[in-house]
């Protein structure tokens, strides 16, 4: 490492360890809210379920059910506001 590189990493430690400026979390609240049919959001489940299964690197799903899981979680998507 040279000299320069020191300097900056020992600057950015003391930095870290003694802090810097005052950074304050700001509340934002933002409208998520989008217009689209439940059978818009299933449609897009289906699409994405199905890539997954025929491209994950694990065929098995490390041993999980993957239709049961499938099924699970369509139905919560179905149930979803």
């Amino acid at each position: 490492m040279t000299r320069k590189n020191s300097t900056f990493s020992a600057f950015v430690v003391v930095l870290l360890l003694f802090g810097g400026p005052a950074v304050t979390a700001q509340e934002t609240t933002v409208d998520v809210s989008i217009d689209v049919s439940i059978d818009e959001v299933l449609a897009d489940f289906d699409v994405v379920w199905k890539a997954v299964s025929e491209e994950y690197v694990d065929p098995g799903f490390g041993g999980a059910d993957w239709e049961a899981l499938r099924d699970d979680y369509r139905d919560r998507v179905e149930e979803a506001e």
